[in-house]
């Protein structure tokens, strides 16, 4: 009887289980303080990361690379990138930082100043920003009377505007150089002078398709059965909404010119009337008007 509870109580024995409750704390404790030292570790690291990603200045944009650009100038474009860049993301985060532009962002800021048949825009680490740029065809220079200018497409639209004060030449002198005191002068490119004092804006269609065609071949056109220079040509216009071609020969007499009907079939009526019906009073000629077809009208000075 005693044997056999002596080994019930070894039994028991072997199945208890004992432990120090002061040492499994400090267990528990040890593992707690290396899981937040773990996780203070991983975030200095990911705060450090942050900073030399955003903030250090390694991906600061310092480059702007333009290309394609044909009218609008280099620097003009690359100021332009600047003032979007020059702008705080959510009021913290530097714009210049390369890895956080948004390229369709930028092209969408930049399309709403430049008026442009297309752009791209590229990154390339660390530093630089590639623009690749294609510029609506631009014809015609639509002069105004109060100095201001501004750019037309070949569907009339503005493509760009300027302040008088930013007006650009309308002629280039011929000549070993502009020193050189020559009054031959060409036109450096297509103009339209409109006569209304009118403003433009961008991306408004500032007249048809006829007149820019009309500005182009206008010139040529008089020339020829004239004996006169394209280049001393003037094409004015009498406000935008206008269809009227008032075409200036270098002789100071007008041709009005209906743009909306056969240029040449005008040109040639203006010309067979000049011919038989002025004749030598050329000189005093004020204009012809051949916009009604057949019936040609013309006024002596």
């Amino acid at each position: 009887m005693w044997h056999r509870r002596l080994r019930s109580v070894k039994r028991d024995y072997s199945r208890k289980s004992y432990s120090n409750p002061m040492f499994r704390a400090r267990i528990q404790s040890a593992a707690a303080l290396r899981r937040r030292l773990w996780t203070l570790a991983v975030a200095a690291a990911a705060a450090g990361w942050i900073w030399f990603i955003v903030f250090s200045g390694m991906f600061r944009i310092e480059t702007i690379e333009v290309r394609g650009n044909d009218q609008i100038a280099g620097w003009e474009f690359r100021d332009a990138v600047k003032d979007v860049l020059a702008e705080k993301k959510w009021l913290v985060l530097p714009g210049d930082n390369l890895l956080l532009l948004s390229e369709e962002d930028l092209k969408r800021r930049l399309n709403d100043r430049f008026v442009l048949e297309s752009l791209e825009i590229a990154k390339r680490p660390p530093r630089t920003l590639d623009v690749e740029l294609r510029e609506r065809v631009s014809s015609i220079l639509m002069q105004m009377p109060d100095g201001s200018q501004a750019t037309l497409g070949l569907d009339g639209q503005v493509i760009r505007t300027y302040a008088p004060s930013e007006a650009v030449d309308l002629y280039v002198p011929i000549g070993p150089s502009q020193d050189a005191g020559t009054s031959q002068e060409r036109p450096k490119l297509y103009v339209l002078y409109n006569d209304r004092i009118e403003t433009a804006s961008q991306r408004e269609r500032a007249v048809g398709p006829e007149v820019i065609q009309a500005v182009i071949e206008l010139p040529k056109l008089i020339a020829k059965p004239f004996g006169m220079s394209a280049a001393g040509v003037e094409i004015h216009v009498d406000g935008k909404a206008g269809g009227t071609i008032r075409a200036v020969t270098p002789e100071g007499w007008s041709i009005y010119i209906d743009a909306g009907k056969p240029l040449k079939e005008q040109i040639d009526n203006a010309d067979l009337v000049v011919s038989d019906k002025v004749g030598a009073d050329r000189p005093r000629l004020d204009y012809v008007d051949v916009r009604f077809g057949e019936k040609v009208f013309f006024k002596l000075r």
